[in-house]
């Protein structure tokens, strides 16, 4: 039976929808969906935001000098309204403008998570249990932006092997979202990040217009995973230098008759001669050439000679 192939449209993978209408067997697809546009870069994307967590936790924790665990949540597209609608958005929103991609964009954090920042800034346990009031001092702006400034300078990083993304904040924090956006209906990526400093969790989301990325869609999609660390190669080599091998030399063989095995009796001893040279086995491979010997009674094998890989090729890592 042949395999049908997923549907697509524009170069992207759609999926069918539910329609009232009978048509019998022809299919809807819902083309005006939001995450049916991520869905070629979702892979490339969550790479990037995976590094950009690490980043964050080294990065923030520093700031605030204590461990500030974060790790990345999911990647979601909707519409700017959609986002605006929705319940439990966090509350503190601050706008930025990316030159290199010509786009405007926003981060939002929750409230209660900077008050246990500012609290642990200026010396606290951040465990004041203190509400926001209506509006940010002058201390809490700062601070905020503060934590913001290291958001952005780490995603740029994250982004770094991808294209140049540099987001400068505005000015103001409290700059509404929507003047960023011409219409309602423009569709947005959003990153979310779950921060947690004790017993305070709070959710951080970067958001940027799908449409800034339309110009480099080719070069997200290129995106090689090797290159979003550039440590990535030599922390693999050296995981794979810890993985225990088994080494093994044959001493011995001999042949006797089936009477003599029969005969054979505890405290017995077979007399035979032990080559002077043997082939040491890598995990099943042959790769040394040793002499057997003795270390302070004990016995040993000598490396003679490695014939597992040419001396040009056994070299340590830099």
């Amino acid at each position: 039976m042949e395999r049908k192939s997923a549907p697509t449209f524009d170069g992207r993978k759609v999926s069918p929808v539910k329609s009232d209408t009978q048509l019998g067997d022809v299919e809807a697809y819902d083309l005006s969906s939001q995450k049916e546009k991520i869905e070629d870069f979702l892979p490339t994307l969550q790479v990037i935001n995976k590094r950009c967590s690490q980043l964050l936790h080294h990065g923030i924790s520093s700031l605030f000098r204590t461990d500030v665990a974060i790790h990345f949540s999911h990647i979601d597209a909707m519409q700017i309204s959609e986002y605006q609608a929705a319940e439990f958005q966090p509350d503190l929103t601050y706008t930025y403008s990316c030159k290199s991609l010509r786009c405007s964009g926003f981060m939002a954090m929750e409230s209660p998570l900077l008050v246990a920042l500012v609290d642990i800034f200026y010396g606290g346990t951040g465990e004041t249990g203190a509400e926001l009031k209506d509006e940010l001092s002058t201390a809490e702006i700062r601070i905020f932006k503060q934590l913001l400034e290291v958001a952005s300078e780490k995603q740029a990083q994250a982004w770094s092997a991808v294209a140049e993304f540099k987001a400068e904040l505005s000015d103001n924090y409290n700059t509404p979202i929507s003047t960023l956006f011409h219409s309602d209906t423009e569709t947005v990526l959003v990153s979310e990040f779950i921060m947690q400093v004790g017993e305070h969790s709070s959710r951080l989301h970067m958001v940027v217009p799908y449409q800034a990325l339309e110009p480099i869609k080719d070069d997200i999609q290129a995106f090689k995973v090797i290159e979003q660390d550039p440590c990535w190669k030599k922390n693999m080599l050296l995981g794979l230098l810890e993985v225990p091998l088994e080494l093994s030399a044959h001493l011995c063989e001999f042949d006797l008759s089936l009477n003599d095995v029969l005969r054979l009796a505890p405290g017995q001893i077979i007399q035979t001669d032990i080559p002077q040279q043997l082939t040491m086995k890598v995990a099943g491979i042959p790769g040394f050439i040793v002499e057997p010997c003795t270390v302070r009674d004990n016995m040993g094998i000598k490396i003679v000679e490695n014939i597992l890989t040419p001396p040009e090729d056994n070299r340590t890592l830099e």
